[in-house]
Protein backbone atom coordinates (compact mmCIF):
# COMPACT_ATOMS: atom_id res chain seq x y z
CA UNK A 1 0.00 0.00 0.00
CA UNK A 2 1.43 3.37 -0.82
CA UNK A 3 1.59 6.50 1.03
CA UNK A 4 -1.61 7.83 -0.99
CA UNK A 5 -3.75 5.12 0.00
CA UNK A 6 -2.59 5.11 3.92
CA UNK A 7 -3.43 8.39 3.93
CA UNK A 8 -7.10 8.05 1.72
CA UNK A 9 -7.41 5.02 3.94
CA UNK A 10 -7.33 7.18 6.98
CA UNK A 11 -4.48 4.75 8.51
CA UNK A 12 -1.01 5.16 9.71
CA UNK A 13 2.01 4.86 6.69
CA UNK A 14 4.39 4.04 9.54
CA UNK A 15 4.31 2.09 12.73
CA UNK A 16 5.57 4.53 15.09
CA UNK A 17 2.56 6.76 15.87
CA UNK A 18 1.91 9.80 17.12
CA UNK A 19 0.17 9.43 20.38
CA UNK A 20 -0.30 12.01 22.51
CA UNK A 21 2.94 14.13 20.80
CA UNK A 22 0.73 14.27 17.37
CA UNK A 23 -2.67 15.99 19.95
CA UNK A 24 0.34 18.24 21.55
CA UNK A 25 2.22 19.39 18.14
CA UNK A 26 -1.66 20.10 16.93
CA UNK A 27 -2.66 22.15 20.18
CA UNK A 28 0.50 24.23 20.09
CA UNK A 29 0.35 25.02 16.30
CA UNK A 30 -2.85 25.96 16.64
CA UNK A 31 -1.55 28.40 19.59
CA UNK A 32 0.81 29.53 17.06
CA UNK A 33 -1.67 29.89 14.55
CA UNK A 34 -3.13 32.70 17.07
CA UNK A 35 -5.25 31.09 18.81
CA UNK A 36 -5.99 33.69 21.49
CA UNK A 37 -5.92 37.82 21.53
CA UNK A 38 -4.96 37.54 17.67
CA UNK A 39 -1.25 37.25 18.85
CA UNK A 40 -0.45 34.17 17.65
CA UNK A 41 3.67 32.80 18.09
CA UNK A 42 3.78 37.23 18.86
CA UNK A 43 2.05 36.56 21.68
CA UNK A 44 3.52 33.60 23.07
CA UNK A 45 7.18 35.62 22.39
CA UNK A 46 5.30 38.55 24.64
CA UNK A 47 4.16 35.93 27.21
CA UNK A 48 7.98 34.51 27.64
CA UNK A 49 9.26 37.80 27.45
CA UNK A 50 7.27 38.70 30.42
CA UNK A 51 8.38 35.88 32.57
CA UNK A 52 12.64 36.59 31.80
CA UNK A 53 12.52 33.56 29.12
CA UNK A 54 12.34 35.86 25.76
CA UNK A 55 16.17 35.11 25.17
CA UNK A 56 15.37 31.23 24.76
CA UNK A 57 12.31 32.00 22.58
CA UNK A 58 13.97 34.51 19.79
CA UNK A 59 16.91 31.57 19.79
CA UNK A 60 14.34 29.04 18.21
CA UNK A 61 13.47 31.90 16.05
CA UNK A 62 16.56 33.05 15.12
CA UNK A 63 19.41 30.78 12.85
CA UNK A 64 21.86 29.86 15.72
CA UNK A 65 21.84 27.01 18.14
CA UNK A 66 18.31 26.74 19.75
CA UNK A 67 18.75 26.89 23.39
CA UNK A 68 17.08 24.43 25.90
CA UNK A 69 14.12 24.99 27.74
CA UNK A 70 13.29 23.18 30.82
CA UNK A 71 9.74 21.53 32.24
CA UNK A 72 9.94 24.40 35.11
CA UNK A 73 10.19 27.27 32.20
CA UNK A 74 8.04 25.69 30.18
CA UNK A 75 5.36 25.97 32.87
CA UNK A 76 6.22 29.79 33.92
CA UNK A 77 6.75 30.79 30.37
CA UNK A 78 3.26 29.80 29.43
CA UNK A 79 1.10 29.99 32.77
CA UNK A 80 -1.13 27.97 34.59
CA UNK A 81 -4.38 28.13 32.26
CA UNK A 82 -2.84 27.67 28.95
CA UNK A 83 -0.57 24.74 29.95
CA UNK A 84 -3.70 22.91 31.22
CA UNK A 85 -5.75 23.83 28.55
CA UNK A 86 -2.88 22.55 25.71
CA UNK A 87 -2.45 19.42 28.32
CA UNK A 88 -5.77 18.85 28.01
CA UNK A 89 -6.32 19.01 24.36
CA UNK A 90 -3.39 16.50 24.07
CA UNK A 91 -4.85 14.37 26.37
CA UNK A 92 -1.62 14.44 28.95
CA UNK A 93 -1.07 15.64 32.92
CA UNK A 94 0.16 19.30 33.03
CA UNK A 95 3.81 17.77 34.41
CA UNK A 96 3.95 15.59 31.46
CA UNK A 97 2.66 18.08 29.21
CA UNK A 98 5.35 20.54 30.48
CA UNK A 99 8.51 17.72 30.49
CA UNK A 100 6.98 17.49 26.13
CA UNK A 101 7.19 20.60 25.69
CA UNK A 102 10.63 21.08 26.87
CA UNK A 103 11.97 19.32 24.25
CA UNK A 104 9.24 20.12 21.05
CA UNK A 105 9.17 23.56 21.74
CA UNK A 106 12.35 24.48 20.13
CA UNK A 107 12.33 22.17 17.47
CA UNK A 108 8.73 23.50 16.86
CA UNK A 109 9.21 26.98 16.87
CA UNK A 110 12.70 26.48 14.64
CA UNK A 111 11.18 24.64 11.92
CA UNK A 112 7.79 26.87 11.49
CA UNK A 113 10.77 30.62 11.50
CA UNK A 114 13.26 28.98 8.39
CA UNK A 115 15.56 31.98 7.93
CA UNK A 116 14.66 33.79 11.56
CA UNK A 117 11.27 34.27 9.34
CA UNK A 118 8.32 34.11 11.28
CA UNK A 119 5.15 33.04 9.45
CA UNK A 120 2.10 35.22 8.39
CA UNK A 121 -0.26 34.00 11.52
CA UNK A 122 -3.17 34.45 8.64
CA UNK A 123 -1.31 32.02 6.42
CA UNK A 124 -0.65 29.64 9.45
CA UNK A 125 -4.48 29.42 9.96
CA UNK A 126 -5.32 28.72 6.66
CA UNK A 127 -2.94 25.98 6.18
CA UNK A 128 -4.22 24.37 9.29
CA UNK A 129 -7.90 24.46 8.12
CA UNK A 130 -7.11 23.03 5.09
CA UNK A 131 -5.33 19.94 6.59
CA UNK A 132 -8.09 19.67 9.33
CA UNK A 133 -9.88 19.27 5.78
CA UNK A 134 -11.39 22.38 6.19
CA UNK A 135 -13.30 24.12 2.85
CA UNK A 136 -11.93 22.79 -0.54
CA UNK A 137 -8.49 21.24 1.12
CA UNK A 138 -9.78 18.62 1.94
CA UNK A 139 -7.11 17.03 4.14
CA UNK A 140 -3.64 16.37 3.87
CA UNK A 141 -4.87 13.07 1.58
CA UNK A 142 -6.21 16.17 -1.02
CA UNK A 143 -3.14 17.49 -0.92
CA UNK A 144 -0.73 14.60 -1.31
CA UNK A 145 -3.26 13.85 -4.38
CA UNK A 146 -2.69 17.29 -5.88
CA UNK A 147 0.88 16.78 -5.43
CA UNK A 148 1.19 13.68 -7.02
CA UNK A 149 -0.80 14.69 -10.12
CA UNK A 150 1.77 17.27 -10.93
CA UNK A 151 4.66 14.49 -10.52
CA UNK A 152 5.58 16.14 -7.29
CA UNK A 153 4.93 13.57 -4.63
CA UNK A 154 8.32 13.09 -3.78
CA UNK A 155 8.18 16.37 -2.21
CA UNK A 156 5.24 16.03 -0.05
CA UNK A 157 6.39 12.42 1.22
CA UNK A 158 10.24 13.68 2.25
CA UNK A 159 8.39 16.31 4.32
CA UNK A 160 6.08 13.76 5.83
CA UNK A 161 8.94 10.99 5.90
CA UNK A 162 11.36 11.00 8.92
CA UNK A 163 14.49 11.76 6.39
CA UNK A 164 15.86 14.83 5.27
CA UNK A 165 13.10 17.43 4.01
CA UNK A 166 13.10 18.42 0.00
CA UNK A 167 13.21 22.13 -0.28
CA UNK A 168 9.92 23.50 -2.74
CA UNK A 169 10.58 26.43 -4.76
CA UNK A 170 7.34 29.06 -5.07
CA UNK A 171 6.01 28.35 -9.05
CA UNK A 172 6.40 24.71 -7.95
CA UNK A 173 4.13 25.11 -5.00
CA UNK A 174 1.81 26.70 -7.18
CA UNK A 175 1.31 23.83 -9.65
CA UNK A 176 1.19 21.11 -6.95
CA UNK A 177 -1.52 23.46 -5.54
CA UNK A 178 -2.95 24.31 -8.20
CA UNK A 179 -5.08 27.91 -8.52
CA UNK A 180 -8.07 27.13 -7.25
CA UNK A 181 -6.62 25.86 -3.49
CA UNK A 182 -3.92 28.72 -3.76
CA UNK A 183 -6.57 31.06 -4.26
CA UNK A 184 -8.70 29.82 -1.22
CA UNK A 185 -5.33 29.57 0.89
CA UNK A 186 -4.69 32.92 -0.05
CA UNK A 187 -8.25 34.54 0.56
CA UNK A 188 -8.37 32.97 3.93
CA UNK A 189 -4.55 34.50 4.57
CA UNK A 190 -5.43 38.05 3.23
CA UNK A 191 -2.42 37.60 1.00
CA UNK A 192 -1.87 37.98 -2.91
CA UNK A 193 -1.04 35.06 -4.34
CA UNK A 194 2.66 35.68 -5.06
CA UNK A 195 2.99 36.07 -1.37
CA UNK A 196 1.24 33.16 0.09
CA UNK A 197 2.98 31.10 -2.61
CA UNK A 198 6.42 32.37 -1.23
CA UNK A 199 5.47 31.93 2.34
CA UNK A 200 3.98 28.29 1.86
CA UNK A 201 7.16 27.35 0.02
CA UNK A 202 9.11 28.26 3.72
CA UNK A 203 6.26 27.23 5.66
CA UNK A 204 4.59 23.70 4.42
CA UNK A 205 7.92 21.38 4.30
CA UNK A 206 8.66 22.39 8.04
CA UNK A 207 5.07 22.14 9.49
CA UNK A 208 4.46 18.96 7.54
CA UNK A 209 7.43 17.52 8.84
CA UNK A 210 6.08 18.48 12.39
CA UNK A 211 2.90 17.72 12.16
CA UNK A 212 3.70 13.94 11.14
CA UNK A 213 6.53 12.58 13.80
CA UNK A 214 7.87 9.06 13.41
CA UNK A 215 6.50 9.47 9.53
CA UNK A 216 2.94 8.84 10.52
CA UNK A 217 -0.20 10.33 9.74
CA UNK A 218 -2.62 11.89 12.62
CA UNK A 219 -6.22 12.85 12.93
CA UNK A 220 -5.60 16.71 12.25
CA UNK A 221 -9.53 17.22 12.88
CA UNK A 222 -9.02 18.16 16.07
CA UNK A 223 -7.04 21.76 14.89
CA UNK A 224 -10.03 23.85 14.09
CA UNK A 225 -11.34 22.67 17.64
CA UNK A 226 -8.09 23.27 19.53
CA UNK A 227 -8.26 26.92 17.80
CA UNK A 228 -11.44 27.46 18.68
CA UNK A 229 -10.76 26.64 22.04
CA UNK A 230 -8.12 28.32 23.22
CA UNK A 231 -9.62 31.28 21.03
CA UNK A 232 -12.15 31.35 24.06
CA UNK A 233 -9.78 30.46 26.32
CA UNK A 234 -7.77 34.32 26.00
CA UNK A 235 -10.91 35.95 25.14
CA UNK A 236 -12.49 34.82 28.41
Amino acid sequence: MGLLDALQGGRKPASGGGGDMSALIQAVLAMVAGGGRGGGLQELIRMFQDKGLGDLISSWIGTGGNLPISADQVRRGLGPDLLSQIAGQAGMAPDAAASSLSELLPSLIDKLTPNGNAPNAGLLQAVLGMLAGGGQGGGLGALMKAFQGQGMEDLLSSWIGTGENLPIGADQLKRGLGPDLLSQIAGKAGLPHDDAASGLSELLPGLIDQLTPGGSVPDFSRLRKDMDSLDRLFKG
